[in-house]
């Protein structure tokens, strides 16, 4: 983890260790969610807090048609 203007920047497995997610995952949020991503000295980071939301975001997000006895309930 680094420190940049105030804010908080991360690897990829840096910031999948702190969320609990693949490192996969957080490729993942770069490509597809355009979580930001800046290189310093050959290495690639990104802001935690943007992972954060996105994580966020991801989580409470459902997949497919809800359940019948949630819909009843």
């Amino acid at each position: 983890m680094i420190w940049a203007d105030g804010q908080e920047w991360g690897t990829a497995a840096h910031l999948a260790d702190r969320f609990q997610v693949t490192v996969w995952t957080v490729y993942k949020w770069r490509k597809r969610h355009g979580l930001t991503v800046h290189r310093i000295g050959g290495v690639d980071y990104s802001p935690v807090v943007d992972a954060a939301l996105i994580d966020r975001d991801r989580r409470d997000e459902t997949r497919g048609t809800p359940r019948l006895d949630a819909v009843a309930a």
